[in-house]
């Protein structure tokens, strides 16, 4: 299912010009750790919103990381030492 969404997504990229928006809800969690960094790498330049239980995937991205908790907002810095993952 997911790869047929992201098909779509880039044939309606194609015939309207720009990538349509995406919001893959909790879709990380499905996937192993080599299929999570393909994912990610695959979106990093469209508009994509990706809720997750499990943000350390994203160090494997140049994406904004935007954390909502009980409705603050707030974007973090991804930083990577010693293959652990911290978020500030």
């Amino acid at each position: 299912m997911l790869s047929m969404k992201l098909a779509e997504a880039s044939v309606a990229g194609e015939v309207l010009g720009e990538h349509p928006v995406m919001l893959l809800d909790d879709v990380l969690s499905e996937l192993d750790d080599a299929r999570q960094t393909y994912l990610l790498t695959r979106i990093e330049d469209k508009q994509t919103f990706v809720t997750t239980c499990d943000s350390a995937a994203f160090a494997r991205t140049n994406g904004k990381l935007v954390f909502v908790d009980h409705g603050t907002v707030r974007e973090v810095e991804v930083l990577l030492y010693g293959g652990f993952c911290s978020l500030f």
